[in-house]
């Protein structure tokens, strides 16, 4: 008996989608993506928030009438008392024009302390709304305080007396000559120069207030006096003394001191809001409170006159024009 031939299988049958149709759902599905980013864009548009809605949400600021600001008393031409007995100085000019904006036109409360905790200590408990203080922005000082800025960027500096003052070229001769140096008790200064190990090379003293420094040097008990630049060419400007004192012209550290505002710790959008309007002024350059500040402070000082005349970026937040839903 003969085996029949195996009969041969059917071809599936193929249902071929239409050239159109694959076309059609690529382009809904571009769509759908496009309306998709759409909306995470609309949605972070709404929650952007306006300067407004801070001020008015600010758990420091929310009803308040007057603003309190810590400032100084003994940095001439930064934050000081003028010959009326009024707040005066870049400082000052700085808190009085972010005051303005802030909406307390000529409502200002001023506080002073006398040293640096005490300062960061006022913001830390509630004592004052603001420091606008010469108060460089560090990380261990970010655990007590948020800051805002930096407001001001400018070296470190040092200041000897007049007759030694050629014989000084870098920071190896004074460290050749083991030469005894004063700064503030928990300024930047002393960290760099501790950091940098140049307190092993040098005798270093500390004082509380710049003042003592100041009669320290003037009275020829140290050779040295090492502080921002910014501050030693103000103390300087107004010693009795100063056809007998210096600044050196050269670098102490590498970093150049970040001057910023202090806020509570507990208030970003106080932070965020003073951002935005330090941004403002930055963008506005010439005629902005900022340089205005500026020129009538710090930039009547000869040494420092116009080479830092420029106001640093800041990294500030995006915000909406209209109030958020």
């Amino acid at each position: 008996m003969q085996n029949s031939p195996t009969p041969l299988l059917a071809a599936p049958v193929v249902n071929e989608v239409p050239v159109w149709r694959r076309l059609l759902t690529a382009v809904m599905v571009a769509v759908l993506m496009v309306l998709v980013g759409a909306a995470a864009c609309a949605e972070q548009q709404e929650k952007k928030v306006t300067r407004e809605w801070l001020r008015a949400n600010s758990p420091t600021l929310r009803g308040k009438t007057r603003i309190r600001i810590g400032v100084r008393e003994d940095l001439p031409y930064i934050g000081y008392r003028n010959e009326k007995g009024e707040p005066a100085g870049f400082d000052i000019e700085i808190a009085k024009a972010l005051a303005k904006e802030l909406g307390f036109d000529n409502e200002i409360d001023w506080k002073s302390s006398k040293d640096l905790p005490d300062r960061l200590s006022a913001v830390e408990r509630g004592e004052v709304d603001i420091a606008i203080a010469n108060i460089s922005m560090t990380e261990e000082r970010k655990e007590q305080v948020l800051f805002v800025g930096p407001y001001l960027v400018i070296p470190l500096a040092m200041m000897v007396r007049s007759d030694e003052a050629d014989q000084l070229n870098s920071i190896n001769d004074i460290k050749s000559e083991r030469m005894q140096v004063c700064t503030t008790t928990g300024s930047a200064a002393e960290k760099t120069l501790r950091a940098k190990d140049l307190d092993e090379d040098l005798e270093l003293v500390t004082f509380n207030t710049n003042d003592e420094c100041m009669k320290w040097i003037e009275k020829r008990k140290s050779r040295a006096f090492v502080n921002d630049l910014h501050v030693l060419t103000g103390l300087r400007e107004k010693s009795a003394k100063k056809d007998e004192l210096a600044i050196l012209d050269f670098a102490i550290g590498d970093a150049e001191e970040r001057i910023g505002i202090a806020v509570p710790g507990n208030d970003e959008l106080l932070r965020d809001l003073l951002l935005s309007y330090l941004d403002e002024w930055q963008r506005k350059s010439e005629g902005s409170p900022w340089l205005k500040a500026y020129d009538s402070t710090l930039g009547q000082l000869k040494l420092i006159d116009g080479k830092y005349r420029s106001q640093p970026r800041v990294n500030a937040p995006q915000l909406a024009t209209k109030a958020p839903r």
